[in-house]
């Protein structure tokens, strides 16, 4: 932006500070400052991101019995570990997108029981199609893994193994996330 070429912005008459309260006062009291007014931002664009609209309800179904459909596929495998409750259910925000988890801590399953269980998990899911990423991190054996649909990352501590399944990030109410986590608690338990 030039003095030639003030894009936007233009000078004013300086008598148009006479008539704001404020700027007048400051103009008399700090004569030798230049004052510039910016117009207004501009008004926020009314239609609403698509990518930020709430999920439909047949989204927030597919995306709890992704989740669901793994744990019930995994489950056995983790019971033949010792016995088994059920997971808990929550959902992660980030983004303004909430994702399902399912996660099991296996107390009592040690690091090489874990690393056994792990193996178990990546024949399991990779018989399936999954995505399948072994690994270790700070020390400890670790698997993730992904459908598209959900991921799955396991972790073999020292004192418990621990199994997270997250589904897709999804827009939704506070409203819908309660009623959609409190059927998936009650149908994961129905399970044990």
């Amino acid at each position: 932006m030039t003095e030639a070429n003030p894009g936007r912005f233009h000078r004013v008459d300086p008598d148009v500070l006479d008539d704001d309260p404020f700027w007048s006062e400051v103009r008399r009291r700090h004569p030798d400052v230049d004052i510039v007014l910016l117009p207004p931002d501009p008004s926020p664009d009314p239609s609403p991101d698509p990518d930020l609209a709430p999920a439909s309800d047949t989204e927030v179904r597919r995306a709890a019995v992704a989740v669901q459909e793994v744990w019930r596929g995994v489950r056995p495998l983790l019971a033949g570990f010792g016995p088994l409750a059920p997971p808990s259910v929550r959902w992660r925000e980030a983004e303004g997108r909430r994702s399902l988890i399912l996660q099991k801590a296996l107390p009592g399953i040690d690091q090489q029981r874990g690393t056994e269980l792990l193996m178990t998990l990546l024949v399991h899911l990779g018989e399936r199609g999954w995505a399948l990423q072994p690994g270790v991190r700070d020390g400890l054996p670790t698997l993730r893994a992904t459908d598209g649909a959900a991921a799955v990352e396991a972790v073999a501590g020292p004192g418990a193994t621990v199994m997270t399944l997250t589904g897709v990030p999804l827009v939704l109410t506070v409203e819908v996330a309660q009623l959609v986590k409190d059927e998936v608690r009650a149908e994961v338990a129905s399970w044990e």
